[in-house]
């Protein structure tokens, strides 16, 4: 009797672990994800306040010159 509780209790629990692992493995695969998309909108974001600036006069020059400056750096 009780050998049959342990045994269904230990396959309960090894069930368990697996879905755990399963999930924290997608997850892992979501939060990739959700770090190329923060990625993406930084790289939109940055476009389009240079393609604003660049209708400007020279204040517009001097700040993408600047930014333009930085994301050399990160690149570089």
């Amino acid at each position: 009797m009780m050998e049959k509780i342990y045994g269904k209790i230990t396959e309960t629990l090894s069930g368990t672990q697996e879905q755990f692992k399963k999930t924290m493995e997608e997850e892992k695969g979501a939060l990739s994800l959700e770090w190329v998309a923060i990625g993406l909108l930084v790289i939109v974001f940055v476009s389009a306040i240079i393609s604003v600036l660049q209708n400007d006069g020279q204040v517009g020059a001097k700040i993408i010159e600047v930014i333009t400056g930085f994301l050399d750096n990160l690149s570089g």
